[in-house]
């Protein structure tokens, strides 16, 4: 059994011996998929890091570290931590090295490209909550100048109120970005396919 194989979970090894009458290169596949989800999956739990994972999947196939790279493009989205995206574009960066012919430079380009709409959206984000809280802020003063029965009603108008707008501007910035977001994230699928 290959080095890799012997790192597989007890699940997946019974799964394997159960295809039984399958050919040699279907029960590699299998095998190789198996393995690539389950250094994935401690990759996403964070017991590897991008050095780590590359290490595991040193010596796969050309298919597999596809696949791998594709799982992880897929895992990005507008809304990670930075330091979620740069474990992943290290990752993606790192296996695309373990490659014969890499393509780094133009992954590299989209991954940053993706960085950049990530921040747009964030400092979308904080812009919208900071001029929602200013505006409840400025109700709430309003407000307190009248009864409190009053006062009570008008607060949960203005929740109510914040809370739309609120929505409605995330909406917004998920649109504005969100759409060369998607753009870019299947280029970078593309380029890490070689098709791109």
């Amino acid at each position: 059994m290959k080095s890799w194989e012997d790192k597989l979970p007890p699940y997946t090894k019974a799964r394997l011996a159960a295809v039984g009458e399958a050919g040699a290169s279907e029960k590699d596949s299998l095998k190789e998929k198996e393995f690539v989800y389950s250094v994935l999956a401690r990759f996403y739990r964070g017991d590897l890091d991008s050095t780590a994972l590359c290490r595991e999947l040193k010596g796969a196939s050309l298919a597999t570290i596809r696949k791998a790279q594709i799982n992880l493009i897929d895992s990005l989205s507008l809304s990670y931590s930075s330091h979620a995206f740069d474990q992943r574009t290290a990752a993606i960066l790192g296996l695309e090295d373990l490659k014969d012919d890499p393509r780094k430079s133009a992954i590299e380009a989209s991954l940053n490209r993706i960085g950049e709409l990530q921040s747009l959206y964030r400092e979308r984000q904080e812009e919208v909550l900071e001029e929602l809280g200013q505006k409840k802020e400025r109700h709430l003063e309003d407000v307190a100048m009248r009864t409190r029965r009053m006062a009570l009603q008008a607060v949960l108008s203005a929740d109510a109120e914040v809370t739309e707008r609120l929505a409605e501007s995330l909406l917004e910035a998920e649109r504005k970005y969100g759409d060369e977001f998607v753009a870019v994230n299947r280029q970078l699928k593309r380029q890490v396919e070689g098709n791109g």
